[in-house]
This record gives structure tokens, C-alpha cells and sequence, in this order.
């Protein structure tokens, strides 16, 4: 016999009072997006870039910094907003047509800056 009154008890075991919040901009993106892959440049030339392969055949690559520092800056608890989510439009850096549907994204290790 199992009872899903066991598991209930367990989850709630020292949960109480801690309340989740969040913080997050959403990119409009045109479709679906069917795969993800962040590159976190680091140096003097530090980028937070972001490709995505959509179900409309398009790879997509975006520059998000601006919007991880926004996010790092941000002050979200119980004195403030809860679950802030900013909606932005933004132009990807490129856009490249595929005429299939891929499996797998990845970016170079030969070069840092070129996605395969």
C-alpha cells in the first residue's frame, strides 16, 4: 500500500516560512525553441552569449549581458516585488536559416565565438 501522505509530510519538513522568489527577463523569440546553448565569455571582452535553434529552422545567437547584469543587480525578497519578470524585444547578433532540423548545438572549442 503506498501513501502519498508519507511524501507530502517529508517535502514540507522545514520549508516553512522560506518563500521562493524570482527574477528573470523574458526575450520574445519568434516559435518554438527547441535547443539552448550559453557561452559566459570571461576578460575584458566578458559577454553572456546566447544561441538557440527554434522550430522555425532558425539558429538565433544573442547577446544577453546587459540583462544578466540587470538580473545580478536586482534586489527580490519579501520587502520587495515578488517574481519580477521584465518583457524585452531584441534583435539577435545573427540569424542563420537551416534547412533541416538538428539534433544538437554546440559552440566551437576552437573558437570561442563560432557555434557548430
Amino acid at each position: 500500500d503506498f501513501s502519498d501522505e508519507d511524501d507530502s509530510d517529508s517535502e514540507s519538513e522545514g520549508d516553512e516560512g522560506e518563500v521562493p522568489y524570482f527574477s528573470a527577463v523574458e526575450v520574445h523569440h519568434r516559435g518554438g525553441i527547441n535547443r539552448v546553448r550559453c557561452l559566459r565569455q570571461k576578460g575584458a571582452m566578458a559577454a553572456t552569449v546566447v544561441g538557440t535553434w527554434g522550430d522555425t529552422g532558425h539558429v538565433q545567437i544573442w547577446d544577453l549581458s546587459s540583462h544578466m547584469k540587470a538580473l545580478s543587480g536586482e534586489k527580490v525578497g519579501p520587502r520587495t516585488a515578488k517574481n519580477k519578470v521584465k518583457q524585452v524585444h531584441q534583435t539577435p547578433l545573427h540569424m542563420i536559416q537551416h534547412a533541416t532540423e538538428g539534433y544538437a548545438m554546440d559552440w566551437s572549442s576552437n573558437n570561442s565565438s563560432s557555434a557548430t
